[in-house]
């Protein structure tokens, strides 16, 4: 079985590209999807590629077949932690060699794969202000990524209306 695969921590601590350590990698889907839409906002080419397809294309079968064929041959397993401090074990999940980490390519689609299955993918949004584009995650209903945009496209639609109604006056 041959494995394609970097250092986690050696390919990404100088960069910090996803802003994860490498235990963290497993843990909450929405932490996730947020550092994903970070990474992606802050230029990094591989998140904005997966996110903006997970975005466009839903759960579509050609983004699940992409991404399969990048992840089929990671192999995740597990392995019991304790916390002492909380008094408990815990599983945590992650490559079966938790020394080895997937290459980049394959890291960043691990993430997707982690959000489809906690079935949070429509929380995963772009930004609708045009000048704007950011990705975010937020609630079915959210359309821009902070008040900020928001404010700025509901005052350009009070300017317009405002400006209408005046021209209908004159």
């Amino acid at each position: 079985m041959k494995k394609n695969s970097y250092s986690f921590a050696e390919h990404f601590s100088d960069t910090d590209r996803f802003g994860l350590h490498v235990q963290e990698f497993w843990r909450d889907a929405g932490q996730i999807a947020i550092e994903l839409a970070t990474a992606a906002n802050r230029g990094d080419d591989l998140s904005t590629y997966w996110i903006s397809r997970l975005i466009e294309e839903n759960v579509s079968h050609a983004l699940l077949r992409d991404i399969f064929d990048r992840v089929s041959d990671v192999y995740v397993t597990s392995k019991l932690e304790l916390d002492i401090d909380k008094k408990e074990f815990s599983w945590v999940y992650g490559p079966e060699n938790f020394d080895v980490y997937p290459n980049a390519e394959k890291f960043c689609a691990l993430m997707l794969v982690h959000l489809i299955n906690a079935g949070i993918v429509e929380k995963v949004k772009q930004c609708e202000r045009d000048e704007c584009g950011n990705f975010f995650v937020g609630n079915k209903k959210a359309r821009y990524c902070d008040d900020k945009c928001g404010s700025i496209i509901r005052a350009r639609k009070m300017r317009k209306q405002n400006k209408a109604r005046q021209a209908l006056w004159t």
